[in-house]
């Protein structure tokens, strides 16, 4: 079987107006980091604030000076595990 072309019958792509296809869903992220950094912000104060009731003062100053527990290493990241496992 043989398909011949037709004359005058000519197609053409159709250009798209809109090249980024539509999302379904679209995820908030700067909802989700507020939410979270506020959370890990309050447990970083509550730490701070165990770490001056429970340990030396050199060690809860040692501690203040870190801007979160994500730098945390060594001993000072096991009084930062310590404190989570802490029933509140």
């Amino acid at each position: 079987m043989q398909v011949t072309p037709r004359i005058g019958i000519t197609s053409k792509p159709e250009s798209c107006s809109n090249p980024k296809p539509s999302l379904k869903y679209e995820v908030h992220t700067n909802i989700q980091k507020n939410f979270l950094r506020k959370d890990k912000d309050a447990d970083w104060k509550e730490f701070l604030a165990w770490s001056e009731r429970r340990l030396s003062f050199s060690t809860s100053f040692a501690l203040s000076q870190i801007r979160g527990p994500e730098v945390l290493s060594g001993l000072q990241l096991s009084y930062w595990e310590h404190f989570k496992a802490i029933p509140k």
